[in-house]
């Protein structure tokens, strides 16, 4: 191995290590709303106990009571509490706007290193979700609850490489251009570490479940992960028609043509593909309206 090989090697290796080190600054940051994540799973938590904590947030709250109100489950009385909501919704619907809140109050500003506005960030995070649910539910008879949650979190690991890391993206994109690879190459390329396992990192210090790390850890390669692939897979597809959709970013030259790409290695129909996407955007609609930070 040359010097200058050697040299590069080192180079990354430490900015992957400052990149780790960052972590524990964003792990800081929401400690209310992840204790309140982790309240969610435990199924012995009395109602009584996440309602107290979830008062607490005011824009939790009232992003709860907008949600239980709205056309979106067309409860025929109005829900005028949170223990209320929380009987109607039930966990799994509590647990995804628990993460959607955490996840949505981190969006509120630039990505700066991925020149990402906190709108194309949430957008583009809230539009996988949904697409990913609406596939599974388009493609599989039953797809674990966890879906949507999954597809919101994939590409959390930006906000730690592009805001807290202070990461550059300009030279990423410039690699990814130039030898034609995908972002994540780049990333590894150049940073040592990608935003997909920088996700994953971040989710194990929050003590998420390992199923919902997994999957945003092999979101960009699927097939890596045989426990998770159904999920995975999903979020990958929705991943690709999203950013071919310009829900929340606009794909650059070397990703056009990446759905279609997507869409024929997952044997899937581009008919049903467009179908699911005009569903998400219908449906995006009614939840920017319910979503507030």
């Amino acid at each position: 191995m040359s010097q200058e090989v050697a040299l590069k090697d080192t180079m990354t290796m430490d900015c992957r290590e400052k990149i780790l080190s960052k972590l524990s600054s964003v792990s800081a940051i929401p400690t209310a709303s992840v204790d309140l994540v982790r309240l969610v799973q435990e199924p012995d938590a009395p109602n009584s106990k996440l309602a107290q904590a979830i008062e607490y947030d005011p824009s939790l709250t009232s992003n709860l009571l907008r949600l239980a109100n709205s056309a979106y489950f067309g409860y025929a009385r109005a829900v005028s509490t949170v223990r209320d909501a929380i009987f109607l919704l039930g966990r799994n619907e509590i647990f995804q706007l628990v993460v959607a809140s955490l996840v949505g109050k981190m969006t509120q500003q630039s990505v700066r290193g991925y020149g990402l506005t906190p709108t194309e960030l949430w957008d583009h995070l809230m539009g996988v979700a949904v697409v990913s649910r609406r596939l599974g539910q388009a493609l599989h008879p039953k797809i674990p609850s966890y879906t949507f949650t999954a597809g919101l979190l994939h590409d959390i690991g930006k906000i730690v490489l592009g805001t807290f890391g202070e990461v550059d993206f300009l030279p990423i994109l410039d690699r990814a251009e130039q030898d034609q690879v995908d972002l994540v190459t780049a990333e590894q390329q150049i940073l040592g570490i990608d935003h997909a396992e920088v996700g994953a990192r971040l989710l194990e210090t929050w003590n998420l479940p390992a199923y919902l790390a997994e999957v945003v850890r092999w979101h960009h390669e699927p097939k890596n992960d045989p426990g998770q692939a159904v999920v995975a897979g999903l979020v990958h597809v929705a991943d690709a028609l999203c950013i071919e959709a310009g829900i929340g970013t606009t794909a650059s030259a070397h990703l056009q043509g990446l759905a279609g790409e997507v869409l024929k290695k997952a044997c899937l129909e581009t008919d049903v593909a467009q179908e699911v996407v005009d569903q998400a955007r219908a449906e995006l609609e009614g939840l920017h309206d319910i979503f507030q930070f």
